[in-house]
């Protein structure tokens, strides 16, 4: 009888680390980021770390989605920031020719906002704004 129970409590042992093993990572790394990366979208990560970069409360889970991805993830990732930074470039160069264009000022708000920056994306809508002010804010 001992030897039964000896041998039943070193299994209990072994699945309640189990568990809690599982526990622990699924505290740590959220669901949603497993579902992310096991969907084999590449796109769908960027996505979603794009939308992680862009809250300050959300950055740890950024950090780790990027450890979990991939390489060309993480190089799709710097394409589209570098994508963004030549189209502000392209959009300040239509100000300057036009600084009322109400619609090269959404679209550096919008490019701002892609890119995490509110306050800066808040300041160039409020200038489209206050040249059109039936925009909605």
């Amino acid at each position: 009888m001992q030897e039964k129970f000896t041998k039943y409590s070193f299994f209990f042992v072994i699945i309640a680390t189990f568990v809690a093993i599982n526990i622990y990572l699924t505290q740590n790394v959220p669901l949603f980021l497993f579902d992310t990366i096991y969907a084999q979208d590449p796109q769908a990560t960027v996505t979603t770390f794009s939308h992680l970069q862009k809250h300050p409360h959300l950055s740890h889970y950024a950090k780790q989605l990027s450890l979990l991805s991939s390489r060309e993830i993480n190089a799709s990732i710097s394409e589209k920031k570098n994508r963004q930074e030549k189209a502000l470039v392209y959009y300040d160069g239509l100000l300057i020719k036009n600084p009322k264009a109400t619609e090269v000022l959404l679209h550096i708000s919008q490019t701002y906002e892609e890119q995490g920056q509110t306050q800066k994306a808040y300041e160039y809508f409020e200038k489209a704004h206050q040249l059109d002010p039936r925009l909605v804010k």
